[in-house]
């Protein structure tokens, strides 16, 4: 079999059990302390601790629980940044006809169709590890349709920069993709009456204009915007601070292209996509065998 790979409450009262998830194993073997990214596993728990370009101090927590939301903090100093989040993804599958090589074919014509998928994540297994002097957190339990993998986190020394990845592979063959890949988290102080959210973002656009747009909550929740450097940034509770997501190009062996754009309403980071025909001639990303994509 050919194989391709990708790096890219309810409360009951009385006679109720409860069956508490065992908390996920950590391997800690391809770890070296003493470096400019420290890293410490506890019983439920990974925590990484690092310096920022201005010396100061960042740390974020990781949960072992399988039912609980991945990253449980991130934090400068004692402020925290980000709470509760959750890694997500969407994937379009379709198949390639003709080769890897061959660019313009489009996958929805084949008999086939194409299928859509929503990644389930439930942390199974962890595992730490220096490169050089980067720290990458990994923790399998990531599936995303005919997908399966995991999903790391990288740490830069002297750098705000965390690199959220996901890491599977599928063995169905000449398999076209198209990928969304985001973040959500808990912003419970930007709620307002009847459980609404507003959401303001800014970003550079093409002529180096610095825009800003405020949705409201009724307003799509995919927001394409053609952005420089494809960076987009959410506004946070604390002042004079914001979250932004940085798309770079996934590194395949043909020239594909990628347009940045941020789900808002649900507080989700992701990738865009042009009309179908364009989409899937000049854009998606083809699997072949031996190949690794990070994404």
């Amino acid at each position: 079999m050919e194989a391709s790979a990708m790096r890219f409450a309810l409360l009951v009262a009385v006679f109720a059990a409860t069956l508490a998830a065992a908390s996920a194993p950590v391997d800690l073997s391809g770890f070296r302390a003493g470096g400019p990214v420290e890293a410490e596993a506890s019983a439920n728990a990974i925590t990484v601790r690092w310096s920022d370009e201005q010396s100061r101090p960042w740390s974020a927590e990781f949960s072992l629980e399988p039912t609980e939301a991945l990253i449980t903090r991130i934090a400068q100093g004692g402020r925290a940044v980000l709470e509760g989040g959750r890694p997500q993804y969407w994937a379009e599958t379709g198949k390639r006809r003709g080769g890897f090589d061959e660019f313009f074919d489009f996958p929805p014509s084949h008999p086939d169709g194409t299928r859509r998928w929503m990644a389930e994540f439930k942390a199974a297994q962890a595992r730490v590890r220096s490169t050089g002097n980067r720290v990458e957190v990994y923790f399998h339990g990531l599936r995303l349709g005919i997908f399966s993998g995991g999903v790391a986190y990288t740490f830069f020394p002297g750098s705000r920069l965390i690199q959220q990845e996901a890491v599977a592979s599928t063995s169905e063959p000449d398999t076209a993709y198209y990928y969304d890949a985001g973040l959500q988290w808990d912003a419970r102080s930007d709620r307002g009456t009847g459980n609404t959210m507003r959401t303001q973002i800014a970003w550079y656009d093409a002529g180096r204009e610095l825009r800003e747009r405020t949705l409201p909550f009724f307003a799509s929740e995919r927001q394409p915007v053609e952005s420089r450097f494809r960076t987009v940034a959410a506004r946070v509770p604390w002042p004079r601070a914001s979250r932004a997501a940085r798309w770079r190009r996934s590194p395949h062996r043909t020239s594909t292209s990628c347009r940045a754009t941020l789900r808002p309403a649900s507080r989700t980071c992701g990738r865009a996509r042009s009309a179908a025909r364009r989409r899937w001639a000049s854009g998606n990303c083809p699997t072949r065998t031996g190949d690794s994509i990070r994404g």
